[in-house]
C-alpha cells in the first residue's frame, strides 16, 4: 500500500540520518570535552601538576591526536575496544549494568503513571468543567519543584510515607505525575479544539451518529497525545530521571551522567549519551509512525 511504503521510507530515512547525527554528537564529546574541562586536572585537583599531570593525561589517552581519540570512542561504542571510566577505573559497561535497572524501573512507572493519569483526568476534564477546574488546576499547582525534595526526604523516613514501597516506584510515580499534567492538558485542549473543527461541525450538520463524531474527535486527540508522548519520552531518555534519582538517593544512570559530567568522565558520558540518543531515536520514530497512520501528512512534514 502507498501509505505503508511512505511510512517505511520515512522510518528508514529518519533512522539513518538520526544515527549519523547521534554519532557526530558523541564524537564531539571526545573532540571538545578535554578542552571544555580537562579531566586530568579535575581528577587530580591540587594533588599535582607538571610532569605528574602529563603522566595522568597520557594514562587517560588525552595526549593522543583528536582523530585517534574519536576513533577510539566510536570503537568503544560498537564494542571493538574496551573503555574504562576515568573516575572509577572500571569498564563503562560494568557501571551501566549495575545501574540501568533502577533507571528503567523509574521510567516505566513514570510512563505508566503519566499515561494512565493523564488520559483519565484529560478525558474527564474535556467532559466536565468541574474536573477541569477542580482537579486539573489543583494538580498543576501542587506539583512544584519542592515536591521532589519533600518526597525524597519522606522516602528516606520509613515511618513517614513510603510504607515499604521501593524508592524507584515512588520516584517513578512522582515523575509520572508531572508528565500526566502534560497528557491531561493536551487531551483536554485538543478535545475542545476538535469539537470546534470544521469536519466535526460538518458531521454534526449532516446528523451523523454520536459514535461517528466521537471517532473523528478521538483521532485528533490521539494524534496530539502521541506528540506529548514523544516529548515526555525525550525528557525521560535524555536525563530526565536525574532529579528524582538525586531526591530519592537512587544510584541510577541519570545520577551517573550528572556525576560524570561534573568531572568530565568522557567514556561514561559518551556511552550514556549514545544510549540516550539512540533510544530516543527509536522511540520517536515509532511514535511518528503511529502518528503517520492517523495522519500521513506527518511523514511528509518530517522529511
Amino acid at each position: 500500500m502507498p501509505v505503508l511504503s511512505d511510512g517505511a521510507r520515512f522510518a528508514f530515512h529518519r533512522l539513518w540520518t538520526g544515527l549519523v547525527t547521534a554519532l557526530a554528537i558523541v564524537a564531539l564529546v571526545d573532540l571538545a570535552g578535554p578542552y571544555v574541562l580537562d579531566p586530568s586536572v579535575l581528577l587530580m585537583g591540587d594533588a599535582g601538576g607538571g610532569d605528574e599531570l602529563g603522566r595522568v593525561r597520557a594514562s587517560l589517552g588525552l595526549d593522543q591526536p583528536w582523530w585517534t581519540r574519536i576513533a577510539h570512542g566510536l570503537g568503544a561504542l560498537v564494542g571493538l575496544v574496551e573503555a574504562n571510566s576515568y573516575r572509577f577505573g572500571t569498564p563503562v559497561s560494568d557501571l551501566i549494568s549495575e545501574r540501568w535497572q533502577d533507571t528503567v524501573q523509574i521510567m516505566a512507572w513514570a510512563l505508566g503513571t503519566a499515561i494512565l493519569g493523564g488520559v483519565l483526568v484529560g478525558a474527564a476534564s474535556a467532559r466536565w468543567r468541574w474536573v477541569r477546574v477542580g482537579v486539573l488546576r489543583v494538580w498543576s499547582s501542587l506539583l512544584v519543584l519542592p515536591a521532589f525534595v519533600a518526597a525524597g526526604w519522606a522516602a528516606s523516613q520509613p515511618a513517614v510515607l513510603n510504607w515499604g514501597v521501593p524508592r524507584e516506584i515512588l520516584a517513578g510515580v512522582l515523575l509520572g505525575l508531572y508528565g500526566g499534567i502534560w497528557f491531561a492538558q493536551t487531551i483536554q485542549a485538543s478535545a475542545a479544539s476538535e469539537r470546534q473543527s470544521w469536519h466535526v461541525k460538518a458531521l454534526r450538520s449532516f446528523g451523523m451518529p454520536r459514535m461517528t463524531m466521537l471517532r473523528a474527535i478521538s483521532r485528533g486527540v490521539l494524534h496530539q497525545a502521541l506528540g506529548t508522548l514523544d516529548l515526555f519520552a525525550a525528557v525521560l531518555l535524555t536525563g530526565g530521571t536525574v532529579v528524582v534519582e538525586f531526591a530519592f538517593h537512587i544510584e541510577g544512570l541519570g545520577l551517573l551522567l550528572l556525576d560524570s559530567l561534573l568531572v568530565m568522565d568522557i567514556p561514561v558520558v559518551r556511552a550514556l549519551l549514545a544510549m540516550a540518543l539512540v533510544g530516543y531515536l527509536l522511540v520517536s520514530t515509532a511514535i511518528l509512525l503511529l502518528r503517520g497512520l492517523i495522519d500521513p501528512r506527518v511523514w511528509i512534514a518530517e522529511k
